[in-house]
């Protein structure tokens, strides 16, 4: 087991998605305030999945949720699938993946969105 999946955040990471791509509906994005690591705060916005929310409630956990927060590019990836308008984007898929990212001169895994709509099974 990778030890990161040992320190459960609400938030999906690229650790969650187990180096694979994984597709979900989205339900909705809410714009919430954040804290950094520094104690501040700040509003971004965060999308939330209907597969999500299942396994939560499944678990008898619906406060544990895990969801995304949405950076500049995967927003802009999921507009440019399904438009500017967020409350259009409800019931829609998209598909996750996992894919080292550098930034800051650091190499990190982050979650990136695929550009194209996912097909249904």
């Amino acid at each position: 087991m990778d030890i990161r999946l040992m320190f459960p955040s609400l938030f999906l990471g690229a650790v969650d998605l187990h180096g694979k791509d994984k597709t979900l509906t989205i339900r909705g994005v809410i714009n919430e305030e954040l804290r950094a690591t520094d104690g501040s705060t700040k509003k971004k916005p965060v999308m939330y999945f209907v597969e999500t929310q299942a396994a939560a409630d499944r678990a008898g956990q619906p406060d544990k949720e895990k969801r995304l927060v949405l950076n500049k590019t995967n927003a802009m990836v999921i507009a440019g699938l399904y438009g500017y308008e967020i409350d259009n984007w409800k019931g829609k898929k998209i598909t996750l993946y996992p894919t080292p990212v550098t930034a800051f001169g650091k190499t990190a895994d982050a979650i990136r969105i695929r550009p194209d709509i996912p097909k249904e099974n």
